[in-house]
């Protein structure tokens, strides 16, 4: 369900942007350390597949959702931190903060980006429901 507080959405069949940040995000009062060590390999492949935007590379890694890429804007480094908080045992809205090289320009300088996504647990597997740009906690 959608609470209406997002911004700007992707529109499907075209390219996907950066998402834009909502709302900051609240603290997290616990974090599931154990979820975080178990999905951060899992997000590595999720951004690689993303930076791209080949959506069948990305269907391995969604629940069936369409999720847009970023064609290649952007070459995939690394994901820095991943912040899921405890809670149910079936889906989880999570925090990554990806590391991005961007491309062209002159510039090859890098960037750290913040997201926030949904995903659930199917059998044993995390998939991405749906990823929103968010800003990082205690960022000023």
């Amino acid at each position: 369900a959608d609470d209406g507080t997002s911004s700007s959405e992707a529109k499907p069949g075209k390219s996907a942007q950066f998402p834009s940040s909502a709302a900051g995000l609240v603290g997290v009062q616990e974090r599931d350390t154990a979820l975080e060590g178990e999905i951060q390999p899992f997000l590595g492949m999720f951004f690689e597949a993303y930076a791209h935007g080949d959506r069948a590379a990305m269907s391995r890694f969604t629940d069936g959702t369409p999720i847009g890429g970023l064609a290649d804007s952007v070459s995939f480094v690394q994901v820095k931190e991943v912040v899921a908080p405890k809670g149910p045992a079936g889906q989880r809205t999570v925090t990554a903060t990806v590391v991005w090289q961007v491309l062209g320009g002159g510039s090859n300088g890098q960037l750290d980006q913040g997201y926030q996504l949904t995903m659930v647990k199917k059998g044993a597997a995390w998939y991405v429901r749906d990823i929103r740009g968010a800003t990082e906690p205690g960022a000023s």
